[in-house]
């Protein structure tokens, strides 16, 4: 049963690379395959989530956002950025994470949901985010209307 567990484990993570280089690589139908079946299989032993868990998410939510189903987008943003607002709400990767979820809220038209996710990615990145998170953070913000509101 151990060994069935590592198996699946190894087989998820290996998919989950692959789906984000099917996205890299503009194939974000094939990148949702992959990633779904890599979810599939990790969350079997990862029942409260992890760090693989919650990447493989935010890949799941560019591949949605990709293929336009700014639902799917969310739902799968919402779990990467619950995860690491449980696990290290002031942490560089819940920033980025809720960056991803202010996406897809933006692309569903929650706005008023999408100007406080970025309202709190901001603190959090204003402290512990990397200039690459912060270019991110630039981005994310020109899609948000009315960011004007949010100050960072």
């Amino acid at each position: 049963m151990f060994a069935d567990r590592a198996n699946n484990r190894l087989r998820a993570l290996a998919l989950g690379e692959y789906g984000a280089a099917q996205l890299d690589a503009g194939r974000p139908a094939d990148a949702l395959h992959s990633l779904s079946e890599a979810h599939r299989l990790l969350s079997k032993s990862l029942i409260h989530g992890s760090p693989d868990l919650s990447d493989i998410d935010i890949d799941i939510t560019r591949a949605q956002l990709a293929l336009g189903d700014a639902q799917a987008a969310t739902a799968a943003a919402q779990e990467a950025a619950g995860y690491w607002l449980r696990v290290g709400p002031a942490r560089r990767e819940t920033g980025v994470a809720l960056l991803w979820q202010v996406k897809a809220l933006a692309a569903s038209g929650h706005l008023d949901d999408a100007r406080r996710g970025l309202q709190q990615a901001t603190t959090i990145l204003a402290a512990s985010g990397t200039p690459k998170d912060r270019e991110f953070l630039e981005q994310v913000r020109r899609i948000v209307p009315g960011r004007a509101a949010v100050r960072g």
